[in-house]
């Protein structure tokens, strides 16, 4: 059965991924370059992520939720921390080009991302546990 959900609300922008935050009641999203944290109590973004150069296309929360690595089509893999909205740490590979997406592994030591040109990588982390 195929049944129409209803609408709390809706964020007019380029929406490129989405995920709720299980600590929360907030969602983590991307429009363009930059990533934003929304609280969907006030309907209001409460944190900006900036710092990539094109469409950011994955996001994977870590350490407990107040760290997020995020992939672009801009070549690089960043690691901000939430609550101070500062990027972290950047990642490049120079033989990568416009990611698509990014995972990090259980023990957080390495990456999995993924690039337009269908290839597969794993980097070595920021040592940081998920």
């Amino acid at each position: 059965m195929l049944a129409t959900a209803e609408k709390l609300f809706s964020i007019d922008r380029g929406c490129f991924w989405v995920n709720f935050l299980k600590t929360s009641n907030k969602i983590i999203y991307a429009d363009g370059s930059s990533t934003f944290v929304c609280d969907l109590d006030t309907e209001e973004d409460v944190a900006s992520l900036t710092g990539h150069d094109d469409q950011v296309t994955g996001g994977f929360l870590v350490r407990d939720e107040t760290q997020i690595y995020t992939s672009s089509e801009d070549g690089t893999i960043k690691l901000y921390d939430i609550e101070t909205e500062k990027c972290l740490y950047t990642f490049f590979n120079h033989r990568a080009q416009q990611y698509t997406g990014v995972s990090v592994s259980p023990c957080g030591e390495k990456l999995a991302v993924g690039n337009k040109n269908g290839m597969l990588y794993v980097l070595k982390g920021a040592n940081y546990s998920t």
